[in-house]
């Protein structure tokens, strides 16, 4: 039986692959900001800032290749820090603790693969440059 549904997903897959179907994205949007406290009645607590997130999306026609789908998935000012809350919530002192350089994945998607045997059908390209941790023993 479970083999019955593998091979029928696996013929799914191999249809969807074959029609070569495309998709644009131009996506840009703030990840959100997680505040965790240290316990329940702590002032201080940790911020995870998940920066900015887009995606975007390019087509070309490539002599050797055919069509290329090219998507670009770029992450920037991601940063963790220690803060200190007033009773609103607000932040009254903040001590950055990792902050990262931009993460920028590329993908290249052949939409015809069966033209160009010799190349990948997909192939992924992730440049990070920094990450920055600094250790601070002050208190807020």
């Amino acid at each position: 039986m479970a083999s019955v549904q593998a091979d029928a997903a696996y013929e799914q897959v191999q249809k969807l692959q074959e029609q070569a179907f495309k998709v644009h994205l131009d996506i840009t949007f703030n990840a959100p900001n997680i505040i965790i406290p240290t316990n329940s009645y702590s002032d201080q607590a940790l911020l995870f800032d998940l920066g900015k997130l887009t995606l975007k999306t390019r087509f070309h026609d490539d002599p050797k290749r055919s069509l290329v789908e090219q998507q670009n998935v770029r992450l920037e000012n991601v940063l963790a820090s220690r803060i200190k809350l007033n009773r609103d919530n607000q932040i009254l002192g903040e001590i950055i603790l990792l902050e990262c350089a931009e993460l920028n994945t590329l993908i290249n998607r052949l939409l015809y693969p069966e033209k160009v045997k010799t190349e990948p059908g997909v192939s992924i390209k992730i440049e990070w440059e920094l990450v920055h941790v600094r250790l601070s023993f002050f208190s807020l």
